[in-house]
């Protein structure tokens, strides 16, 4: 068995399960002849346990906890003394990996009260009862001399595996406190390198970084990064699950031409060591499809989207967690691309799901909602919200959840006709929600926010639209940094609606975030042609001169070949707003040739155009435009 626990360490992992499988067959021969009850029961639980971390580490979470659960029943058959220490730590292990199995596999609630089990487990080894009341293990009292290295390990194993399940349901505050005690505990007992101490940190990492420390998350990451590369090996699992964590903190710091480059030589290191349907390889090329879908290459996260959400149905199932991030992350790369029917038809069939696993809708019979089985109308969905709202009270409403609300909410307000009193309505819950959850100034927070902004100046409530704009700016930037691009967006919607509301602004503020932009992002990006609009449209309205060669930059941009083939819908609705501009100040000569070209481009897109792709809005409305502007031509 011990050979099979050094390649489990090693992280060949499909090795170490059939070293364990061969060692099972054997003992089942050898085990009937011991007489010792106790001492057997010891042998086969150690085994069984092994065999069912291998099985987490492998991404067999049902097998798992179906071999946990047969052990568990095992267990309550046999007579031992609950009072020996080896035997209350094998109860509290199988507990422990009970619970990170359920957690896997979205079931939360069985997943914490397994969580409770062990916290008693452990507890009674602290205190000699059974069954104490629950005890907050991090403030135990006990001298560390009275403490068996087992009993540490167990503590700490138990703080771990506390902070993923934490993870996985969402509650990032909660999480990083446990890792935080998990990984204090580990590397003063055994030091950094060891095996367990670097898992430890690169959880402790990610969790920091989901906390919005991505500053400390990233040095953390990175240090460790280099201990696992000595000490593992650059292909060990662990390794590249924390390559993983790094990739996510470059995104949450908006270094997506990083992200990209880490996450492509990721994903072909993780599918060569664990295969191409395990967990992480499919989280990693999801990690990918965002960062692509960021960088403005919509098809090509598109594509890697589609692969993933498939491979991760045909492996895990519909409804598994995992599977429904991919489909909403797949639903955001449609909305971006303007595949609007798609998106809402996918992000309302995701969230009619999610709704069952983490809203309140879990805990109630089916009569109390009428809601479909596949999918969510408007009118069920304003009932969803309900629910969501009394879940945000006690804290139980899922951040997957809520992303998927807020994208549904975007794709509503990208619609010809949205309804925005709907949108409104979604962004103050999402934003009511994460505020409550992750408090006021987390990053997702200032995301709704944002939102809320946004749509308070669809809505025509410029003066609080401008307020929520830059109170957003003022947090990034002490959260994020000044130049952070989060905040530079905040920045720039805010100046451009101090301008619309009739204040004074200093367009060389203007210019300097376009600038930034530019340098950060790349000249096309969607972020820095937004910035490039705006410059134009104020320079316009200011009479500036150089308001020409500007509108001429960004139209030539938006003609380029990776603008126009990544980004067709998204490229022209910019170039539609040029044209707008241009009419509004009585640029009628100008403005026909833009509305011309914009029909020129989507009556000659070709047989080959993606029929998904909102092009016929677009049209119609340029046809429109056209015909007035010649008919004020005529009257001219």
């Amino acid at each position: 068995m011990q050979m099979a626990i050094t390649l489990l360490q090693k992280g060949r992992y499909d090795e170490a399960r059939k070293q364990l499988e061969v060692t099972r067959k054997f003992l089942d021969s050898k085990l009937c002849i011991i007489e010792n009850t106790e001492l057997k029961y010891k042998i086969e639980s150690e085994l069984e346990l092994w065999f069912a971390t291998c099985l987490i580490r492998q991404g067999q979470y049902r097998q798992a906890k179906v071999e946990l659960e047969r052990l568990m029943i095992r267990k309550e058959l046999i007579p031992t003394n609950l009072s020996n220490e080896k035997l209350i730590l094998a109860k509290a292990k199988a507990r422990r990996l009970l619970a990170l199995a359920n957690a896997y596999l979205g079931d939360y609630e069985e997943a914490f009260q397994q969580v409770e089990f062990v916290k008693a487990s452990i507890a009674s080894l602290y205190t000699g009862k059974q069954q104490p009341a629950r005890t907050n293990l991090e403030n135990t009292e006990t001298p560390v001399s009275h403490q068996s290295s087992r009993i540490l390990a167990c503590k700490y194993n138990f703080q771990f595996t506390e902070a993923i399940i934490r993870l996985l349901w969402g509650d990032y505050v909660e999480g990083v406190k446990k890792a935080k005690s998990a990984h204090e505990g580990f590397v003063n007992q055994w030091g950094q390198k060891h095996f367990r101490s670097l898992e430890v940190t690169s959880l402790y990492a990610l969790l920091l970084a989901y906390n919005s420390d991505a500053g400390n998350a990233a040095i953390l990451c990175q240090r460790t990064m280099e201990t696992m590369t000595k000490v593992l090996g650059g292909q060990h699992p662990l390794t590249l699950q924390n390559m993983d964590v790094l990739v996510y903190i470059f995104r949450t710091q908006s270094r997506f031409t990083e992200a990209v480059d880490t996450s492509n030589s990721l994903c072909k290191k993780v599918e060569a060591a664990l295969g191409w349907d395990h967990p992480q390889t499919l989280r990693s090329k999801c990690q990918l499809g965002v960062a692509k879908l960021f960088c403005g290459d919509y098809k090509a996260a598109e594509k890697i989207l589609e692969a993933v959400t498939q491979a991760s149905h045909q492996t895990f199932g519909a409804e598994h967690p995992d599977t429904l991030r991919f489909r909403s992350e797949l639903a955001q790369a449609y909305c971006f691309s303007w595949k609007l029917k798609l998106a809402e038809n996918l992000a309302l069939e995701v969230l009619a799901q999610q709704r069952c696993i983490y809203t309140l809708w879990r805990r109630k019979k089916p009569t109390d909602r009428q809601y479909p089985t596949e999918t969510l109308t408007k009118v069920m969905l304003r009932g969803l919200l309900k629910d969501v709202r009394q879940d945000i009270e006690t804290l139980r409403v899922h951040p997957d959840l809520l992303f998927t609300l807020q994208l549904l909410a975007k794709i509503e307000s990208k619609k010809p006709e949205s309804d925005l009193s709907l949108v409104q309505e979604i962004h103050q819950t999402v934003w009511e929600g994460r505020k409550s959850k992750l408090g006021p100034t987390h990053a997702l927070s200032l995301v709704s926010e944002f939102e809320l902004a946004a749509t308070f100046r669809d809505l025509g409530d410029l003066k609080r639209s401008q307020e929520t704009f830059e109170r957003v700016a003022k947090e990034r930037s002490k959260l994020l940094g000044a130049e952070h691009p989060d905040t530079l967006a905040a920045r720039h919607e805010s100046l451009v609606m101090e301008y619309t509301i009739g204040e004074k602004i200093e367009i060389a503020e203007l210019e300097s975030i376009l600038k930034l932009r530019e340098w950060q992002l790349g000249r096309c990006h969607p972020d820095a042609l937004q910035s490039l609009l705006w410059l134009f449209g104020i320079q316009l309205l200011l009479g500036k001169e150089t308001e020409s060669e500007t509108a001429d930059k960004l139209l030539s941009r938006l003609r380029e070949d990776p603008v126009r083939n990544q980004r067709l819908v998204e490229s022209l609705r910019t170039t539609e707003k040029v044209a707008r501009f241009y009419e509004a100040q009585g640029h009628l000569e100008r403005s026909a040739e833009i509305f011309c070209d914009i029909l020129e481009t989507t009556n000659g897109a070709g047989p080959n155009i993606d029929e998904s792709l909102d092009l016929s809005s677009l049209r119609i409305a340029s046809t429109k435009k056209l015909d007035e502007i010649n008919g004020k031509s005529v009257q001219v």
